[in-house]
């Protein structure tokens, strides 16, 4: 059996049979798995964000100190679940003003 050179790569788009249709499967297999690798780098870098940008809500809302918290109505052991509500990653469990009325802390 021969060996594949690039002369023969390069040829298989034109080769009849069953090797230029293998070598074309093989190549597209190749491109629809580097098309999932690619959107699942991209979902693990989003998924990165949002718990960056979480934490630094949690960060800035435990700095604060008791009269603050409690002039946004906030007590400092609802800090987790609010910071959940605001990512959407927790349903509302407390009633704010208007809906939507309550910004990103950052």
């Amino acid at each position: 059996m021969k060996a594949l050179t690039d002369r023969h790569l390069s040829a298989s788009t034109t080769l009849p049979g069953k090797p230029a249709r293998r070598i074309r499967r093989a190549l597209d297999d190749i491109a629809q798995l580097a098309g999932y690798v690619a959107t699942a780098l991209r979902e693990a870098a989003m998924h990165r964000r949002a718990a960056r940008a979480l934490r630094a809500q949690r960060r800035l809302l435990a700095e604060l100190d008791e009269r603050t918290l409690k002039d946004i109505g906030v007590h400092r052991a609802e800090i987790d679940s609010l910071t959940a509500e605001l990512e959407g990653l927790a349903e509302p469990s407390r009633r704010h003003g208007p809906k939507n009325s309550v910004a990103p802390l950052y």
